[in-house]
């Protein structure tokens, strides 16, 4: 028996079940519950790689100033033949126009006059 008070669950190890084992190893406490932490924005669908990726590739077109429905048609063009949505494909998009923007354009002036 779980050695904390009033659990009859088994213990698992070092006199303590599998729940308050968990607590003591998360707090330092077994009977220490902690509040849950803050709700996210993303689907449930989704991972949050996945999420932070696509969160990623939409902050770097509102940086270089594309409006919204820019952003919807990079999502259309990025879609898989299947129609799923290819997150990959859309940053490393994102990520490109990006690094277009950021070269530095060469003004050639006339040749020279050889010697």
């Amino acid at each position: 028996m779980c050695d904390v008070k009033d659990c009859p669950n088994n213990s698992v190890a070092k006199g303590l079940c599998a729940k308050h084992y968990m607590r003591a190893r998360r707090n330092g406490d077994p009977n220490k519950v902690r509040k849950r932490g803050p709700t996210s924005d993303r689907p449930r669908a989704v991972s949050a790689r996945t999420w932070t990726r696509f969160k990623r590739a939409g902050l770097l077109f509102e940086l270089m100033g594309y409006p919204s429905e820019d952003f919807v048609r990079a999502m259309d063009k990025t879609k898989r033949r299947n129609g799923s949505f290819n997150v990959s494909e859309l940053l490393r998009w994102a990520q490109y126009i990006l690094e277009d923007r950021q070269q530095p354009v060469i003004t050639l002036g006339p040749p020279k006059d050889s010697p």
